[in-house]
């Protein structure tokens, strides 16, 4: 596995991204195709996954705008007071955004 240094990665492939019935005729029936329909050509193939982790992928551009989205309403209303919110987020989008966990 390769390190990468923090905010060294590319871009994400552009959300939002969907679950599909498999393309590889080889995988089993619990396979999926993890695919984002935020192109301008269609859909276009970003991976494949069990099913039972497929959603959760998919799931991955809409739960890191609605994390950062949330971290910043939070910081401005100060309504994490314990400071539990802030540190789960924050350690999520690092993880999310090729920086340290």
């Amino acid at each position: 596995m390769t390190n990468h240094a923090p905010n060294t990665i590319s871009a994400p492939t552009p959300g939002p991204w969907a679950v599909q019935q498999s393309s590889n005729p080889g995988n089993g029936a619990s396979w999926r195709d993890i695919v984002s329909t935020g192109g301008a050509f269609g859909p276009s193939y970003v991976g494949e996954a069990l099913e039972r982790d497929a959603y959760l992928i998919a799931a991955a551009p809409d739960l890191l705008a609605a994390c950062e989205f949330v971290l910043a309403h939070a910081l401005e209303r100060k309504w994490d007071e314990d400071g539990r919110a802030f540190t789960m987020i924050s350690s999520a989008l690092r993880k999310a955004t090729g920086g340290a966990a």
